[in-house]
């Protein structure tokens, strides 16, 4: 027993440096990297406010080529989809909304600033969304529809699109029915 406790104390007296030396390698390791950044993001960035420097140079150094013209901004080519309604609260409804490409995910499409909602209290189904009432141009899911106790109970249609950032529209979604809860 005597032998073994003196191999386990010797063995454990080694994890316990190397474990020490490991946690000063790792500060020594990271102090460097965190040195070593600061020096390359203050080069990168002379070498990127100096015209002298080509892009095919830059490229050619690692540093990033900067883009020199602007990416337009594309028209909606996707339809917002109601994932689901929320009916808990009397006389209002929230509309949760997605993109109809991704279901799954609450973030719009690039480029999309709001989310255009239309629509018709009472009748029948609306042929014409650009006819339908405009209700609200909202940023985020949900938008909480609130209405007159007088429509309690009435078939409400709506209509979604998208709308870029320069306010171009993209097509509307297909015609969704709710009752308003009483």
């Amino acid at each position: 027993m005597s032998t073994q406790k003196t191999a386990w104390t010797s063995a454990f007296s080694g994890y316990t440096n190397a474990k020490a030396a490991l946690a000063g390698a790792t500060d020594d390791k990271d102090l460097k990297r965190k040195t070593s950044e600061t020096l390359m993001r203050t080069q990168a960035a002379k070498i990127q406010a100096n015209p002298a420097i080509t892009a095919v140079q830059k490229e050619a150094l690692g540093v990033t080529v900067r883009k020199t013209t602007r990416t337009p901004v594309p028209v909606p080519s996707t339809t917002p989809a109601l994932r689901s309604v929320d009916t808990s609260t009397r006389a209002r409804l929230g509309l949760h909304f997605a993109d109809a490409a991704t279901p799954d995910s609450t973030a719009k499409p690039p480029g999309v600033g709001a989310c255009e909602i239309r629509e018709q209290i009472g009748g029948t189904a609306p042929l014409n969304p650009d006819a339908m009432a405009c209700l609200a141009s909202d940023t985020r899911s949900p938008y909480l529809a609130t209405f007159p106790a007088i429509d309690v109970g009435k078939t409400v249609w709506f209509a979604l699109r998208w709308v870029n950032t320069r306010g171009e529209h993209g097509p509307w979604s297909q015609l969704y029915p709710a009752t308003v809860p009483g």
